[in-house]
């Protein structure tokens, strides 16, 4: 049938005249609203019997947009509008039964009146249409899934897909079985598998059909199929998430494998146990400790500077029973004296890659149920973790250790004389942190620091000189000038080189 043919049809919606549709002009696409989509029309309604008009969203050149299928409009716009493709005009002709009845829409519309209505469909859209053009449709949640925070651009996922023909008729087995993983956003992703996704929650497993022309793209993956024919998408949401950059200087990358469990993730002083493999480029296992530990989990404590760092910045970030995959900075892992397990093949001084699962958290007591005393001694042991790590030359790790100790009383709802003792215990942590930042080259941070020890201790010598220093290397050089010139007349004579050089003790 020609384009014009088409155009001149007369469709009987309803099989004895209640509802008359004429094409004007032809759609496009294969498919049609469906009950409970948000459709978008324009409109032109006039009486059949003298053609007068009663209403336009054209005059108010205002779309006319309602839910298909559930009683929002006239019997006949159900009916007509549900038989439409994108873009088409018609005209649409109901008898009373299907329009205004008896009553009438006084003034306008009088009883038992036949109308027409000029309608062209805009569009569509629902919860279920991916693309709101009927190419990429949800049809079925088979399995429930979890959580309130949806699939964004950006975040890597991790799914299960099946691929059947329009029978149902599995494609291809292996399907059913590989775990793929795709970021969205990228071009190398299929685009009907990130839009998918996106209308999906972790756990889910959902039934999509999808046409031929979304089934595959040259240059992304996965493919649906072959292209050439519509096909049904079965596909199991396993996990999805941010690469998430951690530590200080975000050295540490982390993705979550598998979602742990509850919402506790350990603090300083928990102890941990957890699974780990380190792995190489190639995914190749140089050492596991479920076959190399006699199969017994790793044990350590939050916090214990023998533990490398990118495995305790790691651990702070995870939940009992979590799986997540882990490239860590050369930096951050067997430096300082720590060494890479006991038989393993890890190469000391290189950037490191392994899977980690946390399979137990024994919280550690909370700084806010410590007593005062127990915060001093464990600030005082933590300021003496920092000054060996300061010693070794392990700047960030040593600033780590005394921002946990000052941490320890963020809680300050104490007695004047523990205030004024946590403060004598804060002040050190304070001014070596800076020390550290001074050395790092992290000068913002640093001015931090100092500021809060010369809040305790306006007059502080070592306090003064340092935030000079900082000054001088952010450009602020009537600041610098004017710290050093208070710190020399506050104690002249001291020995220069033992305030740059030296930690508190």
């Amino acid at each position: 049938m020609s384009e014009n043919d088409k155009a001149n049809t007369v469709i009987d919606l309803t099989g004895d005249g209640a509802v008359v549709k004429e094409i004007l002009r032809e759609g496009s696409g294969e498919t049609s609203p469906q009950p409970e989509d948000d459709v978008k029309v324009h409109y032109v309604g006039t009486l059949a019997s003298d053609g007068s008009k009663f209403d336009s969203s054209r005059d108010r050149d205002d779309p006319f947009v309602f839910k298909l299928g559930v009683g929002q409009v006239i019997k006949a716009w159900d009916i007509g509008v549900a038989s439409m493709k994108q873009g088409e005009l018609a005209i649409i002709t109901c008898q009373p039964s299907h329009g205004y009845g008896e009553s009438g829409s006084p003034p306008k519309i009088p009883a038992n009146a036949v109308l027409k209505f000029e309608v062209e469909l805009l569009s569509w859209s629902n919860d279920k249409d991916v693309f709101g053009d009927g190419g990429v449709v949800k049809q079925e949640v088979i399995e429930t899934g979890s959580g309130w925070k949806g699939v964004e651009t950006g975040n890597y996922c991790r799914f299960n897909y099946t691929v059947k023909n329009a029978n149902g008729d599995v494609i291809d087995q292996d399907f059913s079985s590989e775990v793929c993983e795709v970021v969205l956003g990228e071009s190398s992703t299929l685009p009907a598998v990130e839009g998918m996704l996106k209308k999906m929650k972790t756990g889910e497993t959902a039934r999509f059909n999808v046409s031929a022309k979304y089934a595959s793209q040259e240059g992304t993956l996965p493919r649906l199929g072959d292209g050439n024919s519509d096909v049904q998408v079965e596909i199991k949401l396993l996990v999805h998430g941010i690469i998430q950059k951690l530590g200080e200087d975000g050295l540490v990358s982390k993705k979550v494998l598998t979602e742990g469990t509850g919402w506790e993730q350990p603090t300083d002083g928990a102890s941990v146990k957890y699974h780990i493999t380190y792995i190489d480029e190639s995914g190749t296992s140089l050492f596991s400790s479920k076959s190399q530990n006699g199969g017994n989990p790793v044990e350590c404590t939050v916090g214990d500077t023998n533990v490398p760092e990118a495995i305790d910045v790691v651990l702070r970030e995870m939940k009992e029973g979590e799986v997540s995959q882990v490239h860590a900075d050369k930096s951050t892992m067997f430096v300082f004296g720590l060494a890479p397990p006991a038989g393993s093949n890890i190469q000391e001084g290189s950037d490191v890659d392994f899977t980690i699962e946390v399979t137990d958290i024994q919280k550690g007591k909370e700084s806010w149920n410590l007593s005062h005393a127990e915060k001093i001694a464990l600030c005082t042991e933590r300021k003496g973790q920092g000054n060996a790590l300061f010693k070794a030359g392990n700047y960030r790790r040593a600033a780590i250790s005394y921002r946990s100790a000052i941490k320890l009383f963020a809680d300050a709802n104490s007695k004047d004389n523990e205030k004024r003792e946590a403060s004598h215990a804060k002040l050190p942590c304070l001014l070596n942190a800076t020390m550290c930042c001074i050395k790092l080259g992290k000068y913002d941070q640093g001015l931090k620091d100092v500021n809060q020890a010369l809040e305790i201790d306006g007059n502080n010598v070592k306090g003064l000189y340092r935030r000079g220093i900082i000054h001088r290397e952010l450009g602020n050089f009537v600041e610098s000038h004017q710290d050093f010139n208070v710190s020399w007349w506050t104690h002249e004579g001291w020995i220069w080189c033992s305030i740059w050089s030296h930690t508190e003790t």
